[in-house]
Parts: structure tokens; sequence; C-alpha cells
């Protein structure tokens, strides 16, 4: 069992094998699963096998039955709100929106941002910046919102991959880096896209800043539902009021 309910102990006996998903490590060309479909196929009418990940290798040899996933996801959720944020949502990897390359800090030099296969769960978290910081703006204290709520929401980050890490299972932080992160934020339903060419939230507006974390986490996705925020800009003129340019001047919002 990987749930994230399982005790220190628990963990740390999954990490003896690097992580690595113990019924697929192979034997004498066999994976460990096979050893053990053999000692039982000729006792039993059907195999059973519980599973949380390589769902696929694992249906080869019996039919899988995955744990709530729902229960997990809403843990997940618990714990990165307990670690800070404050809006979370998990969607699926989509490499429309990754960056083909990444900065390799020893060198700096462009290396291939490619991730691994299993980071297919993408966790979305929203970080509200202070509000009356936040209304000052154009002045230096609005700046220093956007500096505060960056450092609180990489710490926030890098503290629920490790949680997730110590769970078995890998982990990628990210904050502006490896892929766009509002389209991330709109399919793990955290909000909608407005006129501004920020992401709304119902609860904070845009005067938020996201980061997420790829994972190969077993999790329920979130399914974005219409917020009504896309009517409401076309009825609010605010930012063709304010702006001059010639996208605030088209009065036509941005599908």
């Amino acid at each position: 069992d990987r749930s994230p309910s399982r005790g220190l102990g628990d963990v740390y006996k999954r990490q003896r094998m690097g992580g690595k998903d113990k019924g697929l490590i192979e034997f004498r060309n066999l994976p460990l699963i096979a050893y053990a479909v053999n000692v039982a196929k000729d006792r039993v009418n059907e195999i059973f096998i519980s599973a949380n990940r390589s769902l696929e290798d694992y249906s080869k040899y019996g039919k899988v039955i995955v744990d709530d996933l729902s229960k997990q996801s809403a843990e997940i959720k618990h714990v990165a709100k307990l670690f800070g944020a404050d809006l979370v949502g998990i969607t699926s990897s989509d490499t429309r929106w990754h960056y083909s390359h990444r900065v390799d800090t020893k060198n700096f030099e462009a290396v291939s941002n490619d991730l691994p296969a299993a980071c297919n769960r993408v966790i979305v978290m929203a970080h509200s910046m202070d509000f009356d910081l936040v209304e000052t703006y154009p002045s230096a204290l609005a700046g220093a919102s956007s500096g505060r709520e960056y450092s609180h929401e990489a710490a926030i980050c890098m503290q629920l991959a490790a949680y997730i890490r110590g769970l078995g299972y890998e982990a990628i932080a990210s904050m502006n880096d490896t892929a766009l992160v509002i389209p991330y934020a709109i399919k793990a339903g955290l909000g909608e896209y407005g006129r501004n060419q920020m992401v709304i939230t119902p609860e904070f507006g845009p005067r938020v800043r996201f980061s997420k974390i790829f994972t190969s986490l077993p999790l329920e996705i979130d399914i974005p539902t219409a917020l009504g925020i896309k009517e409401y800009c076309h009825s609010c003129t605010k930012c063709c009021l304010l702006y001059t340019s010639d996208a605030a001047d088209d009065m036509q919002c941005v599908d």
C-alpha cells in the first residue's frame, strides 16, 4: 500500500529499493510478480493485483485493483494546504505546454527538458499575494508582494515534492520553469483566462502566483467547470478603460 496515510516505517521500507516498483524488479530475467503469479495461478480461479502505478505492466499478470485515488488526492491537497498553499488542483501532464530545453545550472548551457515518463500527473498550487500590498500598485510595496509570495511558494512547492518523494514516488517541483503554468492552472480547474491575460480565480481574482509539481504519484484529476469569468469579462470594460494598448482596445475576450 502506497497511500499517503502509511507510517514512516513503511516509507523507509519502500526507500530501501530506491523507490522502484518492487513487483517489477527482475530476478533471473523475470519480474518478481511473475514468480508470485506462477505459484498462485493453479490454486485460485482468478488473480487480483492491488497497485497504484505501472498498471499496464501489472495487468499482464491479473486483474488490477486500484486504490481509492479520490481519497489519496484529497489527502495530498490537504498536505499542500498544510504547507501553505491557498488553492490546489490536479491535472494530467500535457507536453504541448513544456519548454523544449532548460538551463543546466552547472554550466548554464541549454539541455533537454525531458521529464520522467512516469510523471503523468501535475499538482498545481495557487498562492495568494497580500491584498493590501497589491492595492498599492505601482508602488515598490506592491512589487514586494510578488517577491514575498515567490519566496513562500518556492518553500511550499519543495516541501510537498519532498513529502511525495518520501512516499516512494517521483516528484519534480517547478515554478516558472519546465512548462507554462497558466494552461496547467486552467486545466486543473483553479480559474479561467481573463481579458487581462491572467488566470482569474473565484477566491482571489488574479492576485495569485502559481507553482506546480510533476509526479508519478497516482492521483484523480480535477475536471474544470465553467466559472462565468469569461462572461464577466465581456461585460466589464475596466481593462479597456484603464489601458490604451491595441490589445486592450480590442473589446473581444481571448478564447
